[in-house]
C-alpha cells in the first residue's frame, strides 16, 4: 500500500456523463479543475469506448503535467498504466483489487468502492490504498446507485480501518462539514462540481475552500 502524507480532502470526479449533461466539455472542465488547484482527480466514463477513454486519459495527463495532482482512472487498470496515470479505482462489479494491483503495480494507487459495512470489511482485508463508501446521501448522478448509508453508516465503517476513507454520494458544499465530522478523510464530489449556470472553476474553488486542510 502507498503511504499518503496528507490524503487530499476533496476528491473531484470528472464523470463524462455528468459533464455532458450539464453542457460542459470534458477537457476544458479538466483544465478548470486543474486551475482551481484540485489535488485528487478521478476520470470515469461508463459510455465511452476503451479507445476514447485512452485518448481522453492521455489528454488529461498532459493538462496536469507539472502539477502534484493525483490522477485516478475509473475501471481501467490497463489504461491507467498506458496513459501514465497515478492509479485506478475499481467498483464492486469491476476487477478485483488484487487483479488491479497486479496490473498497475505497487507504485500506483488502487482504490475501491464499497456500499455496505460487509463490503467495507472485505475491502479492508485487501491492499487497497483507500476505501470509498457511499452513497452517503441520495444521489441522482448515478442512476443505479445503492441505497444511502447516511452519516451513521460512515461513522460505523470509519472505525474499521486506519486507511483513508472517501465519502461519496449526494454531498453538497453545505453538507461537507457533517461528512468530515463523521470521519471522512476525503469527500468525493460530482454533481457539486458540474452545475448549470456556474463555472467549473468557481464550483471547484468553493469546494476546495470548504474542504480546507483538516488542520
Amino acid at each position: 500500500m502507498i503511504a499518503f502524507g496528507q490524503f487530499p480532502r476533496l476528491y473531484g470526479i470528472l464523470d463524462g456523463s455528468a459533464v455532458r449533461a450539464t453542457g460542459f466539455d470534458l477537457l476544458p472542465a479538466a483544465a478548470s479543475l486543474r486551475d482551481a488547484g484540485l489535488k485528487l482527480l478521478q476520470y470515469r466514463d461508463k459510455h465511452e469506448t476503451e479507445a476514447e477513454i485512452l485518448r481522453n486519459a492521455r489528454a488529461i495527463r498532459r493538462l496536469f503535467a507539472g502539477t502534484d495532482a493525483i490522477l485516478i482512472l475509473n475501471d481501467w487498470p490497463e489504461i491507467a498504466v498506458e496513459a501514465r496515470w497515478d492509479g485506478v479505482h475499481v467498483g464492486q462489479t469491476d476487477a478485483a483489487v488484487s487483479e488491479a494491483r497486479r496490473i498497475v503495480g505497487a507504485d500506483r494507487v488502487v482504490g475501491v468502492s464499497t456500499h455496505t459495512a460487509a463490503q467495507f470489511l472485505l475491502a479492508a482485508e485487501t491492499d487497497a490504498d483507500y476505501l470509498a463508501f457511499g452513497p452517503i446521501f441520495r444521489t441522482t448522478t448515478k442512476p443505479d446507485a445503492e441505497p444511502a448509508v447516511g452519516l451513521a453508516g460512515l461513522r460505523e465503517v470509519r472505525s474499521l480501518t486506519k486507511r483513508p476513507v472517501v465519502a461519496i454520494g449526494g454531498i453538497s458544499l453545505e453538507g461537507m462539514p457533517d461528512v468530515f465530522a463523521a470521519g471522512a478523510s476525503s469527500v468525493a464530489v460530482i454533481g457539486a462540481l458540474f452545475k448549470a449556470g456556474e463555472s467549473v472553476f468557481e464550483s471547484a474553488s468553493g469546494l476546495l475552500e470548504a474542504a480546507g486542510s483538516g488542520d
